[in-house]
């Protein structure tokens, strides 16, 4: 599941973690399919349901894709390291001139977030590109 089809906006990697916690993860785990709200960039909100099937192995891919709020769930955690550079070019190749005036709060938040997390020092594999 990638992330990026769920973030609230810009600004909504802080609070990605706690939508996957309390919408999705909780049905998954008791064996019912679950649902999250994708959000609609165009219209600047929360839009249509994912619907998720139940399946043996969920992979979350994205900067907010750990919490410790959700351990219990996680059976592996890959942290994949990027230089700063590198992770800028291609996050501004993808989304252009849209990114651009954001990327130093992503960046900020990001930092926020791991720190708080202790995202890198909880991962069982680290890849170092």
């Amino acid at each position: 599941m990638r992330l990026d089809d769920l973030y609230e906006g810009w600004s909504g990697l802080p609070t990605i973690a706690t939508r996957i916690e309390r919408e999705l993860l909780p049905s998954l785990a008791a064996g019912r399919a679950g649902s999250i709200r994708r959000w609609d960039w165009a219209a600047g909100r929360l839009g249509s349901e994912l619907a998720v099937p139940v399946t043996d192995a969920l992979i979350l891919e994205g900067v907010g894709s750990y919490a410790r709020a959700y351990d219990e769930y996680v059976s592996l955690l890959v942290w994949v390291e990027v230089p700063d550079d590198i992770r800028r070019k291609q996050a501004l190749d993808r989304d252009g001139d849209l990114f651009e005036p954001y990327w130093n709060q992503w960046a900020a938040d990001e930092e926020r977030v791991h720190a708080r997390e202790g995202t890198r020092d909880r991962a069982d594999l680290v890849v170092d590109l």
